[in-house]
């Protein structure tokens, strides 16, 4: 009986050692918070092409070199962002990689507001120096 006790007592000895070295803790992943971005450009929007399945309009920011498609939950808050078409808007939400080069980068829109399109026409004052100063020759 006490062979069988010692035995029992080993085996159990290594079975737990073995499931200790097996099973590493994990830490909980912890994920980081993705800050909302700002980005201003040109409000597109086209609408949604019936014949290719689509239902709804697409709406595009274009900031020139970069353009990003515009993803809206609530339908009253696209109807909003629909009527500022062709106007400059400044969007602040979360940005998505696109999964391939030939899709646009989606924008998650948290938040939006119109803002004006800024156009300097007015020279410097460096360049307005120059342009009044009399030629020196």
């Amino acid at each position: 009986m006490r062979n069988l006790l010692i035995a029992l007592f080993c085996v159990l000895l290594t079975v737990s050692a073995f499931a200790q070295d097996a099973a590493p803790v994990v830490e909980p992943a912890v994920t980081p918070a993705v800050a909302a971005e700002e980005f201003n450009g040109i409000l597109e929007v086209t609408p949604a092409d019936t014949e290719a399945g689509q239902t709804e309009s697409t709406i595009v920011l274009d900031m020139g070199e970069k353009t990003f498609k515009l993803e809206v939950v609530d339908a009253a808050k696209r109807a909003e962002l629909e009527a500022l078409a062709g106007k400059t808007v400044t969007v602040t939400g979360e940005l998505v990689a696109a999964a391939n080069a030939e899709e646009l980068d989606v924008l998650k829109v948290s938040s939006w507001k119109e803002s004006e399109m800024v156009i300097n026409d007015e020279p410097t004052t460096e360049e307005a120096a120059t342009e009044d100063a009399p030629d020196a020759e």
